[in-house]
C-alpha cells in the first residue's frame, strides 16, 4: 500500500503536477506521477501512468484535430489546459495525495518547482515538434508558386479586357465590339479557367478558396456587363443602362470584399 513504504526518494508535489500538466500536458502529468509511483515502489503503477498520459495526450490531440478551425479558434486558449489540469489535479488527489502528505509528515524531500517547470517545458517542446512533424508529413503542401502564377496570368487578362472602357470612348463601333467580345468577353472566361484550376491546388488555404470565389463571382459580372454594353450598342437604346448601373455596383461590392474594406 501507498504510504506503509518507507521512502528515501525525492517526490513531486501537486503544485509541481499541476504546473507540469498545465504546461507540458497529459502525457507530462503521467510522467510525473509515474514518478512518484515509481519513489512509492509501484513500478508498474508508475509505467501504467505514463503510458495513460501518452494514450490521453494522444486523443486529445486527434480531437482538436478533427474539430473545424473556427471552433478551435473560438475557445479561449486557457480553457483546454485548464480542463486537462483540473481532472490531473483531481486523480492526484484520489491516488497520490495521502502518501505524499504522509512523506512529507516524514520529513520527506521533494523536487523543486523549477524542475517541474523544466519538465513541462520539455514535454511541450517535444509535442510541439511532433505536431509539427505530423503537419509537414500528412498535410499537403501548398503550391504557392503555382498560384502566384495563375494569379499573375489573370491580372494580365483583367487588364487587357478592361481596356475596352477605353475603347468605349474613343474607338469606332467595330472596334469597340471586337474588344468587348475577343479581348473582353473571351479574356473573362479564361479567367474562370485559371480559377478552377486553381481550386485544384493541392492544401490550398480556405482563404485563398474564398478569394477565388470572389474572383468568380467578379469575372461572372463583367462577362454580363460586357453583353450588356455590346447589346446596347447592336440596339442603339439605353435602355439596359439602369441594369448596367445595378450591374457596376454589384462589381464594386466585390472588389471591396477582395480588397477587405
Amino acid at each position: 500500500m501507498l504510504g506503509e513504504i518507507v521512502i528515501s526518494r525525492k517526490l513531486y508535489t501537486e503544485k509541481a503536477v499541476l504546473i507540469t500538466t498545465f504546461f507540458g500536458g497529459p502525457v507530462a502529468a503521467g510522467y510525473m506521477m509515474g514518478e512518484n509511483y515509481k519513489a512509492l515502489g509501484e513500478d508498474k503503477a508508475g509505467t501504467r501512468s505514463f503510458i495513460i498520459g501518452l494514450l490521453s495526450s494522444i486523443l486529445m490531440y486527434v480531437a482538436l484535430f478533427l474539430f473545424p478551425d473556427s471552433f478551435i479558434e473560438s475557445i479561449p486558449t486557457v480553457i483546454i489546459p485548464g480542463i486537462y489540469t483540473f481532472i490531473i489535479v483531481l486523480i492526484f488527489q484520489k491516488y497520490q495525495k495521502p502518501a505524499v502528505a504522509l512523506h512529507k509528515e516524514n520529513g520527506g524531500e521533494f523536487y523543486s518547482g523549477w524542475k517541474a517547470a523544466g519538465i513541462g517545458g520539455i514535454f511541450l517542446l517535444v509535442q510541439l515538434a511532433v505536431i509539427f512533424l505530423f503537419i509537414y508529413i500528412m498535410i499537403p503542401d501548398f503550391q504557392t508558386s503555382t498560384y502566384d502564377k495563375g494569379i499573375e496570368e489573370f491580372s494580365k487578362n483583367e487588364t487587357e479586357a478592361l481596356k475596352a472602357y477605353d475603347i468605349l470612348q474613343t474607338g469606332t463601333e467595330e472596334q469597340i465590339l471586337f474588344h468587348l467580345k475577343e479581348n473582353g468577353i473571351d479574356l473573362w472566361k479564361q479567367n474562370l479557367v485559371i480559377l478552377d484550376d486553381l481550386d485544384k491546388i493541392d492544401g490550398l488555404p480556405d482563404e485563398l478558396r474564398m478569394q477565388d470565389a470572389l474572383l468568380r463571382r467578379y469575372c461572372n459580372l463583367r462577362i454580363v456587363s460586357y453583353r450588356i454594353i455590346e447589346k446596347m450598342i447592336l440596339e442603339q437604346s439605353d435602355e439596359f443602362v439602369p441594369k448596367l448601373d445595378s450591374l457596376q455596383n454589384e462589381i464594386d461590392m466585390v472588389l471591396d470584399n477582395l480588397s477587405g474594406e
